[in-house]
């Protein structure tokens, strides 16, 4: 197994038969997964609205729910079939006049300092090679007082060292590519201070279980999987603000720019 960096890892996301085919949160067998993040945010957002920016929106989930509740949306992502998606949907939920859809790369992100009163980035973290750069654009372009939501994998998370181990035993099949990599929580923790976001909440889904499609495994492992997400979420759908949060297989983190 390869994994993918620089370059390598853009021209990944950027195919528009690649990601496309089975990053699929709201139709695709975890969409009960994902629902989480909104209770997360239902919980969370601020509802006095203001501009919003949407990093690596994918299919504009999160932008959508912005602009639902009030936000002016500018939605960016490096996978143009995926714009298009987002578009799309958002013309069918009547939202689309709240936001503008742009294709843009998150490490080279040209927004002006102090602009928006929210910044969002979701499941990109972990596909980026340089996190530092990533962060600095997220933060730069967000207002004193102004809300970051991001979300990404722990190294120290069940999910993490299944993966790990996955990735060990094939490690000899040429076909397939690595295109994630967790990150260590007090590292991303320090990454987040440097650029003066007080943490507000640490919100964790999924103990033992993560919305991986994208590995296809046979049949009977697949529902497996799927069996225990649907225990994992029935037993506490979210933890937030404890040790168990931060070794979930996606943390979600809701800080402020200082």
């Amino acid at each position: 197994m390869k994994r993918l960096l620089g370059e390598e890892l853009k021209s990944y996301f950027k195919d528009p038969h690649g990601v496309p085919s089975w990053w699929r949160p709201e139709e695709g067998r975890y969409h009960f997964w994902h629902r989480q993040e909104f209770k997360i945010l239902d919980a969370h957002l601020k509802r006095e609205g203001g501009l919003a920016l949407d990093a690596a929106c994918g299919q504009g989930r999160f932008a959508r729910y912005y602009a639902r509740n009030g936000y002016v949306v500018k939605a960016f992502d490096i996978n143009h079939r995926m714009l298009l998606t987002a578009a799309q949907r958002a013309a069918a939920e009547g939202v689309r006049h709240r936001i503008e859809f742009i294709e843009g790369d998150l490490e080279r992100a040209p927004w002006r300092a102090e602009q928006f009163d929210l910044v969002s980035c979701m499941h990109a973290l972990d596909h980026v090679t340089d996190v530092e750069s990533a962060i600095g654009n997220l933060t730069a372009p967000l207002k004193k007082r102004g809300m970051l939501v991001v979300s990404f994998t722990p190294t120290a998370c069940v999910y993490a060292w299944l993966r790990n181990l996955y990735t060990v035993l094939d490690r000899r099949r040429d076909g397939n590519v690595d295109v994630a990599q967790p990150f260590a929580f007090d590292r991303l923790m320090e990454v987040l201070a440097r650029h003066q976001i007080a943490i507000r909440h640490v919100c964790g889904i999924g103990l033992t279980s993560s919305p991986q499609e994208r590995i296809r495994f046979p049949v009977f492992v697949r529902r497996l999987f799927e069996l225990m997400a649907r225990l994992d979420l029935t037993v506490k759908p979210y933890h937030r603000d404890t040790w168990l949060a931060q070794h979930c297989s996606v943390v979600m983190i809701i800080g402020e720019r200082a």
